[in-house]
Formats: C-alpha cells, structure tokens, sequence
C-alpha cells in the first residue's frame, strides 16, 4: 500500500535498482533499465511524499477511528503518589496513618460491545489499593441483557458505612426502563446527528506535541510509537469546539475566561502512544502527570493497553444474582436479628444482676418464682418463641441459659461467666 511505504522503504527499492542498472558493455542495454529505474523512483517518491502522514495526522486519524470502534478488551493501572503537608490537617478520626505520603493504586482490565447500542455488553474489574485502606477494594461490574450486575469484595472502611451485606454478593440493576429513556427514545439518534460534526472537529485538531517517534511493535503488531506533549490552546479550543456540538447553551464568556484561568495554571501530561501502522488503531498509551506546589508534590501514571479491537466481546450474567431491594431487605433481616440477639443478652444479664441482688438474702432453690425474673422472661416470650429460658439454683449456686437468635445460648452463673454456653443443671455452670 502507498501509504504505508516509509524513507527505509525507499530507500532499499533504490539500492535493488541500482545494483541491476550498472553499466555494461552495451549503451542500449544501461538506457532502458535507467528510464525504468527513474519511472520507479519518481512514483516511488510520489508515493511517499503524497502518502506519508505526518505523526500530528497520524494522531487524529487514531483518534477518529477509534470513534468507530465498537467492542475492545482492555487493561490498565492509574498510580497515584502524593506527598502533602495538608495529610496532617485531616482529622486523625478521619484518616491516621503513620507514612508521610499517599500512595495509590487502581488496576483494572475489562471489555465492552455495544455493536448493539440498545443491548451493550460490558465487563469491568477494578482493584484499589492504598495505604489509606485497611485492605484492597475489588469491584466486578457486568452489564448483559440491558442487566447491570456488580460485585463488591474486601469492603474496607465498614466503620463509616457498613456494606457488609453487599460483599462478596452479586447484586443486580434493573437498566432497560434507564436505557428505553436514554436510547430508544431518541438519545441514539441525538449521538448520531453529533458524531459526524463530532468527527470533523477530531479531525482538524492538533492537540498533540510530537517530541519523539520511534517503530514498535506491540503483541506483534508494528505500531508508530510517539512521544507527546499536550499543547493547552489548542485543547482549549478542541474542547470549546466539542462543547459547542454537545451542549445546547455555549459557555459564556465569564465561563471561557476561567477554563482558560484553569489551564494556564496546570501543567499538562506528556505521555506515549502507540498506534498501528496498518489500521491506525490505539494500542497503548501512557500519561504522566506532576503537579507541584508550596505544599503538595503529586506524581500520577496512567496506563491503558488495548486490543482485540473490533473482534466482538461476550460477557456471561453471574449465575445467582440478587437485586438491591432483596439485598436490603436480607440486610435489614439481619440487623433485625442481630437486635433481637443483643436484646437477649441483655436480659441475661440482668437476670444476672437480679440473682446478685438477692445473693444478700439467698439464692433461691425456686429462682422462676423471681418476680423480677417473671418479667424478663415475659420480655424473652415477646421476642422469641424459641427462647427456651431455663434458670436452676441450689440455693449457693446458680446459672441460666436463653437461646439465641443467631444460634446457640447465652449462658450466666454465679461465678460471673457470661458468654456463649450451657447451664449444667448439676454443678450450676456454664459449660
């Protein structure tokens, strides 16, 4: 193809010619092989000249096409280090950790196909790991069917919100009314009309530096490998521009002026990019961000690989799944028993403070016959059918028992044991 020819390319076509051009005995014999020679070469370095793209072309034409992508598998991982005097402002209740720096990371990988925008099929896996955290937090998401599914693992921080009973549980959302609303009803054709100015404004950009090139290859696949800076006026008006398509009200001047503000005052990324020779497809790219200031130095990389690109994807519903009302409503079940439980408990121990209280007198031989004892039990009746209270005594020593609501007994006795076990009705001890 043309297009693809490059300088070596050439280069190598001119030196095979040569070596079959050399002069011979005959003048006839050299004239035509030279004409034909310099027919090549000329086509060759129209095709060169005519075809080459430049690496600022080559990146908008990656960035139109994968505007036409429509399934990919991918990966990555996004490092965050920070290093700030404002970590001692936050409240130790809040956050305490001993370092004298934030690090975090995400890794994730995942696909997606939306071939059929009305029925996208989707997989993502997240991992989040920081020294902020007790443990890592792993997300699994899934959408199939117009279904969203997803899944929390290792939930860290329970002591502010407690999820626990969405860990480890595949939870599942209902999207096709969402979906109906959003693409069915119009939000396609809205993208539609979009995409092509869209595309236009893509094309004509010029965001990107190019620093550096180099040829690679990626999973055997040769790629134009660049390095890159960001250029913040142009962006600036890439994004104006996009801004402009998407939003029915413009940015006011007001409005311009602080983006603008915004921008002067970051410092872009530089970052690599490879893309294939032969489709102009993004295979992998790197953005390194620093940010520094009179307090705070913070460092960032992200790294996506991509591929398999257009090749389909398929993802498979978790084979049991709850929805979130179900979920709740196990949740709130089990708070419920968890209450149920401490209230138990809680009349144990003050079947315990009552048989104290008459230590002074006697322990009764007819402890049931308590008054104060009839009332907690009459408490025990009201929340649980199967508490099975039980209480003996003979007269210098004592114990009770009351099952629970989770399983197994709470258990007192005279020696002060108060704990999970069974009154022996023979030595007066929990066992």
């Amino acid at each position: 193809m043309l297009n693809n020819w490059q300088e070596a390319d050439i280069e190598e076509a001119f030196d095979s010619i040569t070596k079959q051009i050399k002069p011979k005995s005959s003048k006839k014999l050299i004239v035509i092989p030279t004409i034909i020679a310099l027919m090549l070469l000329g086509v060759s370095a129209f095709a060169y000249f005519s075809f080459s793209k430049s690496p600022e072309k080559i990146m908008s034409q990656m960035i139109q096409n994968m505007q036409d992508v429509k399934s990919l598998e991918y990966a990555g991982q996004i490092t965050l280090e920070v290093k700030t005097d404002l970590v001692s402002e936050i409240p130790e209740d809040i956050i305490s950790f001993e370092e004298d720096q934030i690090n975090s990371s995400l890794n994730f990988n995942g696909s997606f196909d939306i071939n059929d925008l009305k029925n996208p099929n989707i997989l993502s896996v997240v991992d989040i790991a920081s020294n902020l955290l007790e443990k890592n937090l792993n997300i699994e998401a899934r959408m199939v069917d117009n279904i969203g599914y997803f899944k929390l693992n290792n939930i860290p921080f329970k002591e502010f919100i407690d999820l626990s009973f969405l860990e480890n549980e595949w939870v599942e959302i209902d999207l096709k009314d969402y979906l109906k609303d959003q693409v069915l009803d119009g939000f396609d054709d809205k993208i539609t009309n979009e995409k092509d100015k869209i595309k236009e404004v893509v094309k004509n950009a010029r965001i990107f530096t190019i620093t550096k090139k180099s040829a690679d290859e990626i999973n055997g696949i040769k790629t134009h490998h660049y390095y890159f800076t960001i250029d913040k006026e142009k962006l600036l008006s890439f994004l104006l521009e996009i801004n402009g398509i998407i939003e029915a009200d413009p940015l006011t001047e007001k409005e311009i002026e602080e983006a603008k503000k915004v921008l002067e005052e970051m410092k872009m990324p530089d970052g690599e990019v490879w893309i294939g020779k032969e489709d102009y497809l993004l295979y992998k790219i790197i953005l390194n961000f620093n940010f520094i200031d009179e307090k705070s130095i913070i460092k960032s990389n992200i790294t996506f690989d991509f591929n398999n690109h257009n090749k389909g994807t398929k993802t498979d519903a978790p084979f049991s799944a709850k929805t979130f009302d179900e979920m709740f409503l196990v949740y709130q079940e089990q708070e419920e028993r968890n209450m149920l439980n401490s209230e138990i408990i809680v009349i144990l121990e003050s079947v315990k403070a009552e048989m104290e209280r008459s230590k002074s007198i006697t322990y009764t031989t007819k402890p049931n016959n308590n008054t104060k004892i009839k009332e907690l039990v009459n408490k025990l009746n009201y929340l649980s059918e199967d508490h099975d209270f039980a209480i003996w005594s003979n007269g210098a020593k004592w114990c009770a028992e009351a099952n629970l609501i989770l399983g197994g007994a709470w258990c007192v006795d005279s020696s002060g044991y108060s704990d999970i076990g069974i009154c022996n009705n023979k030595s007066y001890k929990c066992e």
